[in-house]
């Protein structure tokens, strides 16, 4: 299944995870926002930089995969696996171009998760 099959935000995943409780789910998804907005400003900082190197990038985007992959946002975490090994094939102004998409995925894909809250 390609990216742009899968929803950017998988309901029935995260509620499998959560079944239904919604205290964990609001607890759950706090954590996420909190440490995925962590996460998407070290793939700023290494985009941003002209000295970064391929293991940086890969690094930082394989912590926010990990993230988006446990809690059901499998389209940003597909997009995130197609592009965390290009580090050493990419210019900086690639970097920075796929950092803002993978802000604009992260965005629509808390917005989902918000709806989901008490």
């Amino acid at each position: 299944m390609s990216t742009t099959e899968k929803p950017i935000f998988d309901n029935h995943f995260f509620n499998n995870i959560t079944e239904g409780d919604r205290e964990f789910t609001d607890e759950l998804i706090e954590l996420f926002i909190s440490s995925a907005g962590d996460q998407l400003l070290e793939i700023k900082k290494v985009a941003d930089s002209k000295d970064s190197d391929s293991n940086a990038w890969h690094s930082a985007l394989h912590s926010l995969k990990g993230s988006c992959s446990s809690i059901g946002a499998l389209k940003l975490a597909e997009f995130i696996i197609d592009n965390q090994n290009k580090g050493s094939e990419l210019i900086q102004e690639d970097r920075i171009k796929i950092h803002k998409e993978i802000a604009i995925m992260l965005d629509q894909t808390t917005s989902k998760m918000l709806e989901l809250r008490s």
